[in-house]
């Protein structure tokens, strides 16, 4: 049985034959119906009707001129499509490349000299084979470009507006005493970046609204309820760095000036190679003594922080361990956590998805409930693990393995770009991890 494919579903129901009529003989009168019926006839039971009538089909066919080459292409593919059923291994045709051209051209783009994103270790760890369709191969999706441009543009203008408020008003930024003030200026700094980003237009100007809060005040605005939010929160740490950044990668746009070039790195003792790495902090909250908690604007969906322990989500345990090794001469001594700082509306605003040390409870932030939040020992286990799984990732990367994602579908896949060329089956991916 040929594995499940998307794409294929799809081809299937454009190009299924109509209701034969009366006076059909159900003879393909078309290329496309010739195919498919080809097609399913070679991937039948070997002795069956349909099995013999195609291979009679397909002597016939080869001998008409032009489609020769044609036929050999679907045999091809019904070849690579019943080898990717193998039950034991995975082949090169499905994500894995053993030729040493492919595998020298890896080492040499994804090696000791590339840097890597907290994102794109997460893709991989997700969908080995969509970071290679999306970040070796560069395949662009087809989609509606202006669903993902609104969105870039609303998470360039939150993160421009927070970034130079606070950078101008430091710790003083949360202080429930200037609230009234920092407010007002919190929206003329979101109204000037909206400005020189040229958002204009009816939906801007509702979505500014919805943003930044009305004139009249009938609309609250979600960054000035953030802002309320985090004055009444009573945070031990206090906001002092602001998009902090480690190693360097094209549009990283405005940042705290004590950001360096130093990318963060991570020794595999099993190849005696290296995994650097670069990223930019969204912000971080520091104790007198050096505690310190990261924190990273989302203006979408939150990750979910259960996916730490699986993998799937990097980014923060990443950057508390960067700004750890990197950052000690900015007092940043101990990561005590991290955290998102929610931006996706008034009712999604705030802190939420903490991954935190217990230890530091009360001390380097406030918690209400127990979740997220781990002993010493199992904390500092988490990061280390997350040390391991980019070790383990980039590993893989570099002998050439792309394969399907072997996670749970359901999950992966919703929305992927991809879905109509990779072949997924999960139940034979399970099988195989």
């Amino acid at each position: 049985m040929l594995a499940p494919s998307p794409f294929i579903d799809e081809l299937d129901g454009l190009l299924a034959p109509q209701p034969e009529t009366e006076e059909s003989n159900g003879t393909p009168g078309t290329l496309a119906e010739l195919h498919l019926a080809l097609g399913r006839g070679l991937c039948a039971t070997s002795k069956s009707d349909s099995a013999r009538e195609a291979l009679a089909l397909y002597s016939q066919a080869a001998q008409l001129d032009g489609h020769a080459t044609a036929l050999r292409h679907l045999i091809r593919g019904l070849r690579l499509a019943e080898l990717r059923t193998a039950p034991k291994s995975l082949g090169n045709h499905e994500g894995v490349l053993d030729e040493e051209p492919l595998l020298d051209a890896l080492r040499t783009r994804l090696g000791a000299g590339h840097s890597f994103s907290a994102t794109q270790l997460e893709l991989y760890g997700r969908c080995p084979f969509r970071f290679f369709a999306q970040e070796l191969l560069n395949l662009q999706p087809l989609r509606d470009p202006e669903d993902d441009d609104s969105a870039r543009k609303r998470g360039n203008l939150v993160h421009r507006t927070l970034y130079r408020f606070y950078a101008a008003h430091g710790e003083a930024a949360e202080r429930a005493e200037n609230l009234a003030e920092n407010i007002a200026e919190l929206r003329r700094q979101g109204r000037q970046v909206a400005e020189e980003m040229s958002l204009t237009g009816f939906f801007w100007e509702r979505e500014l609204e919805r943003l930044l809060g009305s004139d009249d005040g009938e609309r609250k605005g979600v960054l000035p309820h953030f802002l309320r939010l985090q004055a009444t929160a009573a945070n031990p740490a206090v906001p002092t760095h602001f998009e902090l950044s480690f190693g360097s990668y094209p549009g990283m746009g405005e940042g705290d000036p004590q950001s360096i070039t130093t990318l963060y790195a991570i020794d595999d003792p099993e190849t005696g190679s290296e995994v650097r790495i670069a990223g930019k902090i969204d912000r971080i909250d520091r104790t007198a003594d050096g505690r310190f908690v990261v924190f990273d604007y989302k203006t979408g969906r939150m990750p979910s922080v259960a996916d730490i322990d699986t993998g799937l989500n990097l980014q923060l345990p990443l950057y508390l361990l960067a700004a750890e090794s990197l950052f000690e001469e900015l007092e940043l001594r101990q990561g005590a956590g991290a955290a998102y700082l929610m931006l996706r509306d008034l009712e999604d605003c705030g802190r939420s998805g903490l991954f935190a040390d217990a230890t530091h409870r009360n001390t380097a932030y406030v918690a209400s409930g127990r979740y997220g939040m781990y002993d010493h020992e199992a904390y500092r286990q988490r990061l280390d693990a997350v040390r391991g799984f980019v070790l383990s990732y980039t590993r893989a990367m570099r002998r050439g393995v792309f394969r399907v994602t072997t996670h749970d579908p359901d999950k992966i896949c919703p929305h992927c770009p991809y879905q109509q060329s990779c072949r997924l089956d999960p139940q034979r991916m399970r099988a195989l991890s």
